[in-house]
């Protein structure tokens, strides 16, 4: 039984920080409620607390985990800033493919 102190609201932000990106239907079947309780809910009570996706799934909004530790700081040796710029000039040309093909002066 579920304690009646712990809203529904409370209910569902809870599951979401539990297991995010839920759908209405998922979140209203773990938590044993009504699926428009829980629409609701999402819709009006917890507005700025939740977010729903492209793929109708709901996400809390901020962290979800404890924040991680920053990343490392990347080296600045001569060979780091080659790879970098390296990586940085084959990623520009990830996002459009290739525009030319490479031929062949041997047949």
């Amino acid at each position: 039984m579920t304690d009646p102190a712990v809203t529904l609201a409370d209910r569902v932000l809870a599951e979401l920080r539990r297991a995010p990106g839920l759908k209405a239907a998922e979140l209203a079947e773990s938590l044993g409620a009504e699926r428009r309780d829980v629409n609701r809910c999402l819709s009006f009570e917890l507005v700025g607390k939740v977010q729903q996706g492209a793929d109708y799934r709901w996400r809390p909004i901020g962290p979800t985990r404890p924040a991680a530790a920053p990343p490392p700081v990347a080296a600045s040796s001569e060979i780091a800033k080659l790879c970098r710029y390296y990586l940085e000039c084959i990623g520009q040309d990830m996002d459009e493919g290739a525009n030319a093909f490479a031929s062949s002066k041997y047949g």
